[in-house]
C-alpha cells in the first residue's frame, strides 16, 4: 500500500467512525486493528465517544442482597437457599456493609 493510499484509508476510516461512533464496525470494514482505526481518528480529528460502562451483578448478587436486607435467615441458611456457599454470602453482606446498605443482623 502506497503512502497516499494508506492516508485515503485513514481518512476514510476517521469519516466512517465520525458518521457511525463504531469502532468496531470499522475494523471489520476496513479490516485494519482497533489500534489503527483510533490513530486514524486523532489523525483526522475525530472524537470517539465511548459509551458508560454499566456494571451489572449477576442475578443471585441482587437475591442476596434482598435477603440479607429483608429476611432474619442466618448466612448458612441464605446459602442453602440460593446453592451457593456460605463464603459468597458472607461476602456480599460485608460489600453491602461497606457501601453502606443497612442489613439486618445474621448469625453465621
Amino acid at each position: 500500500m502506497t503512502h497516499d493510499e494508506s492516508r485515503r484509508l485513514r481518512k476514510a476510516i476517521a469519516e466512517f467512525v465520525k458518521d457511525t461512533q463504531d469502532v468496531r464496525e470499522a475494523c471489520k470494514r476496513f479490516e485494519v486493528s482497533t489500534t489503527y482505526v483510533r490513530t486514524s481518528c486523532r489523525e483526522h480529528g475525530v472524537t470517539i465517544t465511548r459509551p458508560p460502562i454499566i456494571r451489572v451483578l449477576h442475578i443471585s448478587t441482587y437475591k442476596i442482597i434482598a435477603l440479607l436486607v429483608t429476611s432474619d435467615m442466618s448466612l448458612r441458611q441464605i446459602a442453602k437457599e440460593l446453592s451457593t456457599s456460605p463464603q459468597r454470602i458472607s461476602d456480599v453482606a460485608k460489600q453491602c456493609i461497606k457501601a453502606g446498605i443497612p442489613i439486618r443482623s445474621h448469625d453465621e
